[in-house]
């Protein structure tokens, strides 16, 4: 699909609706009114053959009898008349049919099939299909709403991309309310040829779409969804949120889109490494698309935190060391500057806490400066959001109603007061400007009066944009002002949560796609080695299914791969003279295609360290694999040095039905199944990101030395999966599967080695 074809789509010359009707709530009458009304600037055409005129515009009675080229077909009309109709777009030469009929793969069996026949009539007419069962699109640049339901989205720069059509309505009503506007929108429904993927490709060249947002509730083309989500993200964030999950949720997307159910840690997995922003509410998409509109994004996931009391900082610390933020100590430097400026009792240290102090001044000047501090990629302030526009009559006019409400209650306290506070408020302000500017600048005690103009809140989004654009650092406000928060925002242009929940999610959110955009994108990359790939090719071409473990460790070799030596003996004397020259103590294993668990069907012996004990292991395998499985063919006895020491870890690769190969890496042993403490990825994988493979597991600290343990060989447990993983795309096809369990570690600096391996080859 290319760049011409879907802006074609998005920005058609001409439109037919087919189906088009007088009848007040059918589709066929809301769609075409919204495009009527929305200010389509091309041309519509209105298919009924019953009828003459259709909301007071000629309708036609079929494609053949509208003049001119169409860009683009809706219909709206029974599922069982959409494929001739879509036969019929294609005698026409019209590239692009949007489907709003249902009745289609959401509705089982017979709908399946009817979605099949579908696309295969409209590939062989050579249309591209949007849906079938979708709510339609919105196209900003076009002023185009072919949509079913009333709506009238606000032009912006946020590109929507959903597979429910009543989600992306809410999504637009909220992003209307909190002054975020659409670019393009497109309800995917089943995605029976376009797909969520070709529309990303599309926003990320298209120049109206700074932020792109999806609902997704399955991926058929995940290794595609992957590559494609990972180069747009290079450039634009795309956030996503994703359902079916759960047993219970991925059957109700069958019903509802026809959804294909991906493996949750695998679709995780694909979001995190192309640079997609996961989020888990539709509240989240509205807050972080707002932010990303808004705001530059973070280097990295340090923050600085600026508070106005300490509850709120020890909260929001919380939150973000939840939410996989770092916080930074602050600067010497920066300390002893805060020092000559805040109260003795302020908390020195990050979160900065000013106490409650109201000189106004001084929260620029502490918000400056550590924007200026490169220990921090962005900010959280709170506190300082006033909610208001202060002047000395908004003063005067809040200070004469308390005091009226103060002498309704204590009316001759009232009047000591007033002359009092009079009197010293008249001869502050007699004071010279000249004295008043050098005044040092007070710790402690209230407002200055000087600073009345500054609590302006148009004054805070000035200076705060003003230090965004100059050091390059996203600053989130907090309020606990929420019913004012959408008019600071729209007013303003503020990027503002009334929690610091709120905020601190955002935050978390945004860093983790700068950390993603300041990755290095040659890992992205993998040179394929046809020579190599030959030599795999004629290494097992007589095995289908299982691979022998020997041939298994044979490849894994020639990807750099240290393994175990070993020997396939036919006999036991041969099986003596292996170990002889392998060196006691060694371990046998049966080899058999038939026999994939080894150790339940007695084909394993370890530890052997003399010549009778391997004579009789040799004899007691044959006899334990022929009771397991009489039929079983057995080419010999595997004859294997005993690896010692180390930790026993795991590596492989799986092929996911979508997302196609997936990397894994865990601790060996008994604990795979137990403790299913396994870090997963999608090839290609580089130092960096295997790294982060070994570090994310739980049981880490069982490989870095924890409790006096000696540390594993870290650097080779990255070097082996970095290999792996040219090894899952170089061979992709030719195997499917492959399990190195025990992969044994040994300590820092001495290596690792392939105990045992298990292979499978593709079908």
């Amino acid at each position: 699909m290319t760049e011409t074809d879907l802006i074609k789509f998005f920005e058609p010359r001409s439109v037919a609706v087919i189906g088009a009707s007088n009848i007040i709530g059918k589709w066929g009458f809301t769609l075409p009114l919204n495009i009527l009304t929305g200010g389509y600037r091309g041309k519509l055409f209105l298919i009924n053959p019953k009828e003459k005129v259709v909301l007071g515009m000629r309708a036609f009675p079929d494609l053949q009898s509208v003049p001119g080229e169409i860009d683009l077909a809706v219909l709206t009309i029974p599922a069982e008349r959409v494929e001739e109709s879509v036969r019929l777009c294609g005698q026409r030469g019209i590239p692009f049919a949007l489907v709003i009929s249902s009745d289609f793969a959401e509705a089982g069996k017979e709908g399946e099939e009817r979605e099949r026949r579908l696309v295969r009539t409209a590939r062989e007419s050579g249309v591209r299909i949007v849906g079938p069962n979708t709510m339609g699109y919105f196209s900003s640049s076009s002023r185009l709403t072919a949509m079913g339901i009333i709506i009238n989205p606000t032009r912006g720069n946020l590109g929507l991309v959903t597979q429910s059509g009543n989600l992306g309505q809410q999504l637009m009503n909220r992003g209307k309310e909190e002054g975020i506007g659409i670019s393009r929108f497109v309800g995917s429904g089943n995605e029976a040829d376009l797909t969520s993927t070709d529309f990303i490709e599309f926003l990320g060249r298209d120049p109206e779409t700074r932020v792109i947002a999806l609902y997704l509730e399955g991926i058929k083309d995940g290794r595609r969804f992957f590559e494609v989500a990972r180069k747009v993200s290079r450039e634009k964030p795309i956030i996503v949120l994703k359902t079916g999950k759960t047993e219970v949720g991925a059957r109700v997307a069958r019903s509802h889109s026809g959804a294909v159910v991906n493996d949750a840690g695998v679709a995780a997995t694909a979001f995190r490494q192309s640079g997609i922003i996961e989020v888990g509410t539709t509240d989240e998409v509205i807050d972080v698309a707002r932010a990303l509109l808004h705001l530059p994004v973070p280097a990295g996931n340090r923050v600085g935190i600026m508070t106005m009391g300490g509850g709120w900082g020890v909260v929001t610390t919380e939150i973000c060391v939840r939410e996989g933020l770092r916080i930074p100590e602050l600067p010497e430097e920066l300390k002893k500057h805060f020092d000559s400026l805040l109260p003795p009792f302020w908390s020195r240290g990050n979160p900065v806490d000013l106490v409650g102090t109201p000189r106004r001044r001084l929260q620029f000047e502490v918000m400056e400066k550590m924007a200026q501090v490169p220990e921090f990629d962005f900010l959280l302030v709170m506190g300082v959001i006033t909610g208001a526009m202060f002047t000395y009559w908004d003063l005067l006019k809040r200070f004469f109603i308390s005091f009226f409400n103060f002498a309704g209650n204590h009316f001759w306290a009232a009047l000591s007061f007033y002359p009092s506070v009079f009197r010293k408020s008249r001869a502050s302000l007699r004071k010279s400007r000249k004295e008043r500017k050098n005044r040092p600048a007070k710790k402690t005690g209230g407002i200055d009066l000087r600073e009345i103009k500054d609590f302006n809140d148009e004054l805070l989004a000035r200076r705060i944009q003003g230090m965004m654009g100059k050091y390059r650092k996203p600053m989130i406000a907090i309020s606990g002002v929420k019913n004012q928060l959408l008019e600071l925002t729209k007013e303003f242009d503020l990027v503002v949560y009334d929690t610091p929940e709120r905020g601190a999610k955002v935050g978390a959110r945004m860093a983790e796609y700068g950390v993603f955009r300041h990755k290095d994108s040659r890992d992205d990359k993998v040179a394929i080695d046809p020579e190599r790939v030959s030599r795999v090719r004629n290494l097992i071409p007589e095995f289908p299914g299982l691979v022998p473990e020997r041939v298994a460790k044979e490849i894994l070799a020639l990807y750099g791969i240290p393994v175990t030596r070993e020997k396939l003996a036919g006999s036991p004397e041969e099986a003596v003279q292996a170990a002889r020259g392998i060196g006691y103590p060694v371990a046998l294993k049966v080899e058999s295609p038939q026999v994939v668990h080894k150790t339940e069907a007695g084909g394993v012996k370890l530890g052997l360290d003399s010549d009778q004990a391997v004579i009789e292991g040799f004899r007691n395998i044959i006899r334990s694999v022929g009771q397991y499985d009489p039929h079983a063919q057995i080419s010999g006895i595997l004859v294997q040095e005993m690896a010692r020491g180390g930790v026993e870890v795991f590596a492989g690769v799986s092929r996911d039905p979508s997302f196609g190969p997936v990397l894994a890496f865990g601790l060996g042993g008994i604990f795979v199944e137990i403790l299913k403490d396994i870090s997963l990825r999608l090839p290609p994988v580089g130092p960096e990101e295997a790294l982060a493979m070994v570090t994310a597991l739980r049981g880490f600290p069982l490989l870095a030395g924890a409790r006096g343990r000696a540390k594993a060989d870290i650097t080779k447990a990255v070097e082996i999966l970095t290999r792996l993983s040219t090894l899952s795309l170089e061979l992709e096809g030719l195997v499917s599967e492959v399990d190195i369990n025990p992969l044994m570690l040994f300590g820092e600096g001495q290596g690792g080695l392939a105990v045992d391996a298990r292979m499978i080859r593709a079908d």
